[in-house]
């Protein structure tokens, strides 16, 4: 796979949030809408869920004030998987404009969408032109590095092929209505790891015995991706190396593998 690999600078702060909902607590009315416009913009912060549930945020929900209700469903739109498209299609009617800030972070948001459901992890990017409502190529690489400096999702990009290949993507809010569905479908997920767990090993374990052995194996292959990350970075070093010298030089050694209860990252001695 050709391209440009990229992975989080940062992470999303989860104190950013936290000092919104702090604030959110002690206003009413237009000043729980000017705190809304501010979080929308706000560049690190790309999940609302605690912010809908303060109270004077959900009365603006039922407000006689159409503005006020306007920027609830704003809210609701940013939060719950609303996309650009969804945006452009509004009652202009009952939904304020947004910023130029906020309506970045929509188009943001859009691509983290795109991602979550792309097909083989794979995004053209004619479809990430579309669905961001954008002109040029360029564009869609400036908004996945976007996207990354965010931390809401790692990717590859691929000019030759006009790709985004996704390597991970953070998680949107969830919908209140959704939670029982999701709650439904990680319990059958239990179910079956136990069942597999127990056909492969000891049927009499219990539950919590089962869920830490798939702990255990979980953190297993954590580390044996460090691993097989460490030798391909170790490659691609060496043959940078090779490439870049015109004198010849000891090649360098390759970092020894993980072993138990360590890990060996690229240019730094195990971790104990």
């Amino acid at each position: 796979m050709t391209g440009t690999s990229f992975s989080t600078a940062v992470s999303p702060t989860p104190a950013a949030l936290q000092r919104f909902v702090l604030l959110a607590s002690s206003t009413t009315g237009q000043g729980t809408v000017r705190l809304i416009q501010e979080v929308l913009a706000h560049k690190s912060i790309y999940v609302f869920g605690e912010l809908l549930d303060v109270p004077s945020v959900k009365e603006l929900a039922s407000s006689d004030d159409t503005t006020s209700r306007g920027w609830y469903t704003i809210l609701e739109l940013f939060a719950y998987g609303g996309t650009v498209e969804d945006y452009m299609n509004r009652d202009s009617t009952s939904l304020p404009s947004l910023s130029p800030p906020q309506y970045r972070k929509l188009q943001l948001l859009t691509l983290r969408s795109l991602a979550a459901t792309s097909d083989n992890g794979d995004v053209p990017y004619s479809v990430v032109i579309g669905a961001l409502r954008l002109e040029h190529d360029y564009e869609v690489e400036e908004a996945a590095i976007e996207a990354m400096d965010a931390a809401i999702l790692e990717c590859t990009l691929d000019p030759l092929h006009s790709t985004v290949h996704v390597g991970w993507v953070a998680g949107r809010d969830i919908p209140p209505e959704s939670m029982d569905a999701v709650a439904e479908t990680l319990e059958r997920f239990l179910d079956h790891s136990k069942a597999v767990s127990r056909n492969i090993g000891n049927p009499s374990e219990t539950d919590d015995e089962v869920i830490t052995k798939l702990a255990k194996l979980t953190k297993r292959l954590e580390v044996f991706k460090g691993t097989m990350d460490d030798y391909k970075n170790f490659i691609d070093e060496a043959n940078t190396s090779m490439k870049g010298s015109k004198d010849p030089s000891p090649s360098p050694q390759p970092p020894p593998a993980a072993g138990a209860g360590s890990i060996t990252t690229s240019g730094a001695s195990p971790r104990r």
